[in-house]
């Protein structure tokens, strides 16, 4: 049976991002009077890196927690790879919702980022290259649902049949329902820093609204996810949106 271990390190709050639309307006033309308006006109990005959406020269909110994030990781070497050069190799990733009630903005379930997989495709937690991997998120927005991730340290699962989220999923559920673990709302606009083997999980919109995610990644180069030199990552025009069928 196999043996299935997350969360072994605590999420750390690094900063937040303070959002004053008077400061964002300068880097369009024009004032904009709400938040969502602000996110509305973000460009979106793919495994992008810090270098090419600076070229790209647009989207306030993306440049501007870039600014920061780039203090918060050399600030903080000694809980990366204690190289200079760490904040040019992250992989960003700005994707923008508009969502409804009930809309998911990503698949839902507790589930980890760019997990370790075998060959099958099933999902297989791997201490030595996913606790090294590092994220930095933040999702901002008005009325939005805030992202879940658990208190609980080392949880393990042995699950019965082929390791995928959804049944990892289905038996963080079952502990929560039992009490046996914690779950945590992340205040929208902190920069969350967590390893590549945390759970945790986004929720279905409760009103109208835009969200506006940022989530930075810096990889160990064993993992499959590291970037060769080269690649700059891409600007995207769209994003899916999820439903529940079973409600």
């Amino acid at each position: 049976m196999t043996t299935l271990l997350f969360n072994t390190m605590k999420p750390k709050v690094v900063g937040h991002v303070d959002i004053n639309p008077n400061r964002l307006a300068s880097w369009h033309d024009g004032h904009f009077d709400t938040i969502d308006e602000i996110i509305g006109r973000e460009p979106q990005f793919h495994q992008a890196t810090p270098d090419y959406i600076e070229m790209i020269n647009h989207g306030c909110l993306t440049h501007m927690i870039l600014e920061q994030l780039r203090e918060i990781i050399r600030g903080r070497r000694q809980h990366t790879f204690n190289t200079a050069n760490d904040y040019h190799y992250l992989q960003i990733d700005v994707k923008v919702h508009r969502l409804k009630p009930g809309w998911y903005p990503c698949i839902p379930g507790w589930h980890c980022d760019f997990i370790t997989r075998d060959e099958k495709e099933n999902i297989q937690p791997d201490r030595k290259k996913d606790e090294k991997t590092r994220h930095w998120m933040v999702v901002l927005g008005e009325n939005i649902t805030p992202t879940q991730f658990l208190r609980t340290r080392n949880v393990t699962i042995k699950p019965k049949k082929s390791p995928q989220w959804n049944v990892v999923n289905e038996k963080i559920n079952k502990l929560i329902e039992a009490e046996t673990v914690e779950p945590f709302q992340v205040t929208p606009g902190d920069i969350i820093m967590f390893r590549g083997n945390e759970l945790y999980r986004g929720l279905a919109a409760e009103n109208r609204c835009w969200r506006y995610l940022f989530r930075a990644s810096l990889f160990p180069k064993n993992h499959l996810c590291h970037r060769p030199n080269g690649t700059h990552g891409e600007i995207r025009t769209q994003q899916q949106v999820f439903l529940d069928v079973s409600s």
